[in-house]
């Protein structure tokens, strides 16, 4: 059965990693913005995220419903039209880290795969590394890789030691 969360080796690929949040407003834009859909996109996430009414999303790509496929690439349109009639501010900051501490969370799952101990603490170990990384998934990756090589010389000088001894 294939995995459907990649493995910690397959994140090296910096293509694949979660988009940083917006820099600029979409007042700001002046051509579209291309972005490729990841398992974790939603039309209204899209549209949270980069500022534009889902409309105009849907309206650009040439679809009319809220369904968007992994992988396809989208245009994202320079709107300055209402996105929602609510007064909710965006937070662009805390969806990145939300959306970067899961995937945090998943490849360390997937890592510790039949260590159970490990597993119990995995949200509070995702953190440790995405704080100590400023939620750059890359580097967080980087310390965790670190970390897990260091681990294994560890085990290694421990059993020549015991090997030693007997």
């Amino acid at each position: 059965m294939q995995n459907l969360y990649p493995t910690l080796e397959e994140w090296q690929d910096e293509s694949t990693l979660p988009l940083n949040p917006p820099t600029t407003s979409h007042e700001d834009r002046k051509e579209p913005l291309v972005h490729t859909v990841t398992e974790f996109d939603t039309l209204d996430g899209l549209s949270i995220r980069y500022g534009v009414p889902k409309d105009a999303i849907r309206q650009a790509n040439g679809f009319s419903d809220d369904c968007i496929f992994i992988f396809r690439t989208l245009r994202i349109p320079f709107s300055r039209g209402q996105i929602y009639s609510s007064n909710v501010k965006y937070d662009a900051e805390a969806l990145h880290k939300k959306e970067v501490m899961e995937v945090m969370v998943k490849i360390l799952k997937e890592e510790y795969k039949t260590n159970a101990t490990k597993i119990k603490g995995i949200d509070k170990e995702a953190k440790f590394y995405l704080d100590s990384a400023n939620y750059n998934l890359k580097n967080a990756l980087k310390l965790l890789q670190e970390d897990l090589e260091f681990e294994k010389s560890q085990k290694a000088q421990a059993r020549m030691k015991k090997m030693k001894v007997a």
